[in-house]
């Protein structure tokens, strides 16, 4: 059973306020975590709360880097037989870029830690190191920034998250951000004949604001 509690914790990492600026965020939306046991699914949903903020510490023309912080909190989260389940996500990390022709490509070199608990049944807490690689381009005020971030969760198995925001600049300090992000897990054995993986995606909504 801790096998599948384990395969339910999901540290994404995904900061999704403005490349080379001082910015925090607030954003809303569904969350769908769950996992998948030779064809059976099991998952939970409901609302999560994100928070999240980016600050730049070395800014030139061509390159610089920032350093970013992102907490994410889903309580009471309906599942399986009436059960519940509780996420709670602190994750942080350096971004170095470069700017190549209007284009902003990054590395993320962070790590995740996270718990993840489900009624009546255990909880669990982990660590993970997440790099990740992206990139970004504006069209007038809209700002699209997607990525892709590796995780290794031991017996929870590697995952590959795939993340892209679309933030558009409200004013010259706020930016609604629009952001879909999906994962994808390799099949983990969990007993001779049996295989199961994990399950998650989820679409949010917020403001961004940038001082």
């Amino acid at each position: 059973m801790r096998f599948f509690v384990f395969l339910l914790f999901l540290p994404s990492v995904v900061f999704a306020s403005s490349i080379g600026t001082y910015s925090v965020g607030f954003k809303i939306g569904q969350t769908n975590v769950g996992m998948e046991i030779d064809g059976l699914k099991g998952e939970w949903d409901g609302l999560g709360v994100e928070l999240n903020g980016n600050f730049n510490i070395t800014s030139k023309d061509k390159y610089g880097f920032d350093i970013l912080i992102d907490a994410t909190i889903g309580k009471g989260l309906e599942g399986l037989a009436g059960t519940e389940s509780d996420v709670t996500k602190i994750s942080g990390g350096l971004r170095p870029y470069v700017n190549l022709s209007g284009f902003i490509f990054f590395a993320d070199i962070g790590f995740a830690k996270g718990e993840f608990e489900i009624s009546g049944v255990g909880d669990v807490s982990e660590t993970s190191f997440a790099p990740g690689l992206g990139f970004e381009f504006k069209l007038e005020k809209l700002t699209i920034r997607p990525s892709l971030y590796q995780v290794d969760f031991g017996l929870g198995g590697d995952g590959t998250f795939f993340n892209i925001p679309i933030s558009y600049a409200f004013s010259e300090v706020y930016d609604v951000t629009a952001k879909y992000e999906v994962a994808s897990f390799d099949s983990e054995i969990i007993s001779p004949g049996v295989s199961g993986n994990y399950i998650y995606d989820s679409i949010t909504v917020g403001v961004d604001y940038k001082f």
